[in-house]
Order: structure tokens, then sequence, then C-alpha cells
């Protein structure tokens, strides 16, 4: 008995080793249990119910990449909040959709995207330098991609007049609090200092974004394209402003044609695919 009591504290005292799985097999998982609360999405009878799938998702990612291999803590933290943003913006997006066919594409993206943000984790340290800044843009495009999904959601909650008590305002300076958020977050991702710099780009930022927010809800325009207009003008300013807050600048040749390429893309988006009302 003696030599199992001490066998016992032993065991118990003794620390436990490090759990990780393979980034191919949270992948899998992660495939799972999407395309499970995507069933549930589809059959919400209230906001609450919602709430309620959303954070128990939260919840399930945060312990998938708790036990997912990462060569660094901090790529673990990183990731989880682009998942975070991805589903989120995801989630508004596929609730205010009614058409099937559109619903069916968002829902594929949604489980493609996440699948893959597990899918290419490098499985050892070796392969970090080489995967980390392909990987730093697709967090970028999976981040962007939710903050659309969270505008168009805004959008539609003003648009169908969801929470008609609440004053339209609030609604826009909550857009304007989210996009100055990712801005500063992206900014910062790609290696812009914390100096007063980036704190008063980010504040100009929150100023414009209510600005846009405004025009555009009093546009007669559809709430998928109010959000996805919120969003084309967000990604340019913080285009411009990432480049404006590096040492080097804006190198105004090579952005003139980039500008130039989406004001004739941004045209023809409002003449062919917008529907006014």
């Amino acid at each position: 008995l003696k030599k199992i009591k001490n066998y016992s504290i032993i065991t118990l005292t003794m620390p436990l080793p490090n759990i990780s799985l393979n980034p191919k097999l949270s992948a899998v998982i992660d495939l799972t249990l999407n395309i499970m609360a995507l069933l549930l999405i589809t059959k919400l009878s209230s906001w609450l119910w919602f709430l309620i799938l959303f954070f128990s998702r939260q919840l399930l990612w945060l312990i998938l990449t708790g036990f997912t291999y990462y060569p660094k803590t901090a790529l673990r933290v990183k990731h989880y909040l682009s998942l975070l943003v991805f589903s989120l913006g995801m989630y508004l997006t596929i609730v205010f959709t009614d058409w099937p066919v559109a619903l069916y594409i968002l829902m594929t993206a949604f489980l493609i995207l996440s699948f893959i943000s597990f899918w290419f984790l490098p499985q050892s340290k070796i392969q970090f330098n080489i995967f980390l800044k392909p990987y730093t843009r697709w967090r970028f495009l999976i981040s962007s991609l939710g903050l659309a999904g969270i505008l168009i959601g805004i959008q539609s909650i003003v648009f169908y007049q969801v929470l008609f008590t609440v004053n339209h305002w609030l609604w826009h300076i909550l857009t304007a609090c989210v996009s100055s958020l990712m801005a500063f977050w992206w900014w910062y991702e790609y290696g812009i200092k914390l100096e007063k710099r980036i704190f008063i780009a980010s504040a100009a930022f929150f100023i414009l974004m209510i600005e846009l927010a405004w025009i555009i809800t009093a546009l007669p325009i559809g709430n998928i394209a109010s959000g996805l207009i919120l969003t084309w003008s967000w990604y340019l300013i913080w285009l411009l402003n990432r480049f404006n807050l590096t040492a080097e600048g804006i190198k105004w040749l090579k952005q003139t044609k980039f500008l130039l390429a989406n004001l004739a893309i941004f045209a023809l988006f409002l003449i062919f695919i917008v529907r006014w009302r």
C-alpha cells in the first residue's frame, strides 16, 4: 500500500506532456464543427439563439486553437482573433441573406476558408519563416471578409429596422468603432509602430467612417451593397494610410494607377450590379 501511495503521489506531481494536435487534424475537426454550426444557423428562431450559437462556436474554436500546434504562442492568439472576426461577419451575412444561391456560396466559402486557415499551419518551427508572410496575408483576407460581413450585418439591421428603437447614429458609431479598430489592428500587424501617428490616424479613420456610414445609409441602395461599399472604402483608406505611416510614404505613381483601376471597377459596380431603390 505504501508503494502504491508513493507511486500515486509521484504520478500526480509529474508534469503532464504537451498535447498538440496536428494542424491537418484540427482542420478536419474545424470543418466538422462548422458544418454542424451552419446546419443550425439556418434554423434559428431568435437573436438569443444566434448569440448562444456564436459564443458556443467561439468557445469550441478557443479549445481547438488551444490544443493545435503553433510554432509561436502569439500566432495562436492572432489566428483565433481572425477566426472570431471572420465568423461573426459570415454568420451575420448568412442570417440576412435570403437568396438560396448566395447562401450556399457564403456557406461554402466559410467552410473552405476556415479549413485552409488550419490546414496550412506549419508543422514545425523550421517552416515558420517561409510560412509567416503568406499566412499573415491569409489572416488579413479572412479578417477583411469578416469586417465586410459585420458591416453588411449593421447595414441590414438599419435597413430592416430590426432594432427600430435604437437611433441610427449609434449604428454609425458602431460601424466607425469596428472599422477603426480593424484598421489599427492591421496597421500594427504590418509593422507600424505604436507611436502618436498611428493613434491620430485611427481617430481620423473613426470620424471618416462615421461620415461614410451616414452618407451611404442615405443612398437608395440595398443593405448588402451598402456594406460592400463601406468595406471597399475601408480597404482603400486603410491601404493608403498604411503606406503613409511608413518611412517610405505613399508612392503616388504606383498608387494612382491602383486608385484609377478601383474607380473604374467601382463605377461598373454601381451601374451594373447595385440595385437602386
